[in-house]
């Protein structure tokens, strides 16, 4: 079984690349990224803290420091400063070193693309603790000097710990804002912050989207809109759900009754498995942009490493075998010209994620998957967490009523029944909140305004450790619930399951799906 370990030659060099490419930000327990190095602002005067701010935002920090109580005192003056911030990064702490001065505000950031040695990091370990509010001791500079090549030691500064926020701003979410006023609201804005997750783009993404497969055409446009003003701001969709038109007159509505903006949704859709050929791409963001009523699309996604004919119907037929690096090319060009803010994938195992990755010039933002308590997605979600992309999780609550589907249920799991019973919430709601405390956003389906609403109360309230690990006694056996065992044909390229899902689902259990696929494929024709 693939791990992050084997895909280096050692732990080691494992560890040494994580430092060096993750430390630019660290994950809070809301599931927001904090960025790893911030500017301080306290005690830079009034007259030079704003040309601080601009130096610091032009050399590449997005997280800044600030408080009311911060006085107009003198600036206090160091040296050898990287070392001193990279011990705090390696020590998994993100620091905010104060400067107005430019040249010390670039050399600041340059902690980034280099690591301390375990050995000088032991030593940093035998320094003498503080317990009041003095200068580091001499000791220290000592260490930082031997690590920089310099002989000189001088004092450093004590930097604040305040508490965090993020707020829509010209970086808008690539900014970070910090004040310690905002100590006492810091709850309520952890739960706000679950409602995101941030995107390799720098876009956010919605924690929780509603889902529109096999929402009937009379009844899409009330779903979508019922759901946008219960507070969804995720709409997930695609020309093959057969409902994309319904779906962009409930959008239209909702823009001209002023419930929302355009900017206040985000919209995925999906490449028909028919336009796979680079030239047909564009071609088909634009059905989709016509059929939504929009000028972009903030998600666009190869819907599978599945292909048809070009103008065919979805039978297996007329599968054909895929070209994904041709294909996401021409997704490149749609990102470069503005029409998909962010491109992805969907229904991608480990390795066909791999694949991609190693030929992309644009990385995946998103990984749009089946994914729930029955069928976790470990190696996957560690596999996109390790690479920047995004895992997002269609079916989180299973998907009992999709044509002929006879596999395991999610809501009467009776580990998720006892949890739902612990914490009075539903079984439906603990399922898609174990999907958020796992960094996921997802995408339940449904039509019943009283089960969307439902749906969407899940961020006021967390799932305790101690319950979230008893999901991880749930029997996975690498079952989905849709094996898309349709797709196994002469003419696809996939001669067995092993070949879809790369070993990455139990071929040898029970049939979910009917030999007759009819009532499934008619979803998609």
């Amino acid at each position: 079984m693939l791990s992050l370990f084997s895909l280096c030659p050692s732990p080691s060099s494992v560890w040494s690349l994580w430092r060096r490419g993750m430390a630019k930000s660290f994950i809070l327990n809301t599931g927001a990224a904090i960025p790893s190095i911030g500017l301080g602002t306290w005690q830079i005067s009034p007259g030079v803290v704003e040309d601080a701010i601009r130096a610091a935002l032009q050399a590449g920090y997005r997280h800044i420091d600030c408080s009311p109580r911060y006085g107009n005192q003198k600036e206090l003056k160091s040296a050898n400063v990287e070392e001193t911030i990279r011990w705090g990064i390696q020590m998994v702490h993100s620091v905010l070193p104060k400067s107005a001065n430019e040249a010390r505000i670039k050399e600041n950031i340059s902690i980034l693309g280099w690591s301390i040695p375990e050995d000088l990091m032991a030593k940093l370990s035998e320094i003498k603790q503080a317990m009041g509010e003095a200068s580091r001791p001499h000791q220290a500079t000592t260490i930082c000097a031997r690590i920089s090549g310099t002989n000189e030691p001088k004092p450093q500064p004590l930097l604040p710990c305040p508490a965090h926020t993020f707020v829509d701003s010209h970086f808008r979410s690539k900014l970070f804002i910090s004040s310690t006023l905002l100590s006492f609201f810091l709850p309520i804005l952890c739960l706000e912050m679950a409602r995101s997750f941030l995107l390799n783009t720098g876009a956010r993404i919605p924690s929780l989207g509603l889902g529109t497969w096999q929402i009937e055409h009379g009844a899409v446009t009330d779903a979508i809109y019922a759901a946008v003003k219960a507070g969804y701001r995720h709409i997930d969709s695609a020309v093959a759900y057969r409902n994309q038109k319904e779906v962009g007159l409930a959008l239209k509505k909702l823009f001209e009754d002023g419930v929302v903006k355009r900017d206040d949704l985000f919209i995925t859709s999906k490449l028909w498995p028919g336009n796979h050929a680079p030239e047909d791409v564009m071609e088909d963001i634009a059905t989709s942009l016509k059929d939504l009523q929009l000028d972009y699309l903030d998600l666009y996604l190869i819907h599978g490493p599945i292909r048809i004919k070009k103008g065919t119907m979805f039978i297996p037929e007329n599968l054909i075998p895929t070209d994904i690096p041709a294909t996401w090319r021409a997704m490149e060009k749609l990102y470069y010209s503005g029409k998909a803010r962010a491109i992805g994938v969907s229904n991608f195992s480990s390795k066909k994620l791999e694949d991609l990755l190693a030929v992309a010039h644009v990385p995946p933002a998103v990984n749009q998957v089946e994914c729930h308590p029955v069928w976790q997605q470990d190696k996957l979600r560690k596999l996109c967490h390790s690479t920047g992309v995004h895992l997002s999780a269609y079916s989180p609550l299973g998907s009992p009523g999709s044509p002929g589907y006879s596999g395991p249920s999610i809501l009467s799991n009776p580990i998720v029944i006892s949890i739902a019973e612990e914490l009075q919430k539903t079984p439906a709601q603990v399922a898609l909140r174990w999907g958020l405390q796992m960094g996921q956003s997802v995408l339940p389906k449904s039509a019943n305004e009283t089960r969307i609403k439902e749906n969407f109360d899940i961020f006021d309230w967390s799932i305790p450790d101690d319950l979230m690990a008893k999901f991880s006694l749930i029997k996975q056996a690498c079952v989905r619930l849709l094996k898309i065992e349709f797709a196994i044909h002469p003419q696809s390229g996939y001669n067995t399951l092993d070949d879809l899902w790369d070993g990455e689902v139990d071929t040898g259990s029970k049939r979910t799906e009917p030999e007759d696929h009819s009532d499934f494929l008619r979803c998609f024709s």
